[in-house]
């Protein structure tokens, strides 16, 4: 289960637009196989059905079930693609972007960056359930292992 405050949650929901229960511009068969290519996992799947199961619920239900370095890596590429789409709408023609309201959802998405950086290095919850599988001298110096 993915170690996400209420606060980080706000910035990352707020980031992707999910408000409106989508994930970016993603379609139900473009999300499925963007985290498919990602994880190798499905988002179809019933442990990420929630309320609605809107793409938005499949999300946030996905953040509560995986472990942090998976969440971590998802959202890491969900961030990434999500900002080169804003991009393309600031570069078109037919969407007018301020640029103060880009540069906001720029620096939401580094602060959004942040937070997948901190869930990617928490790749083992219990640290001290490390154990030499070796009874080295050099290997209990270096953990201090006793």
């Amino acid at each position: 289960m993915a170690e996400i405050k209420i606060q980080e949650k706000t910035k990352i929901e707020k980031f992707l637009e999910m408000g409106s229960g989508y994930v970016s511009n993603f379609s139900d068969r473009t999300f499925r196989e963007f985290i498919s290519e990602t994880a190798d996992l499905d988002i179809e799947d019933s442990k990420y059905h929630f309320a609605s199961n809107s793409k938005a619920n499949r999300f946030r239900q996905f953040m509560k079930v995986e472990d942090d370095y998976t969440v971590g890596k998802v959202l890491t590429e969900v961030l990434n693609y999500h900002l080169e789409h804003l991009k393309e709408q600031k570069a078109s023609s037919w969407y007018n972007f301020d640029n103060d309201e880009f540069e906001l959802k720029v620096s939401l998405h580094k602060e959004c960056l942040k937070i997948t950086e901190r869930l990617k290095g928490n790749i083992v919850n219990n640290i001290n359930a490390i154990r030499p599988n070796t009874d080295d001298i050099d290997f209990k110096k270096a953990f201090r292992i006793n």
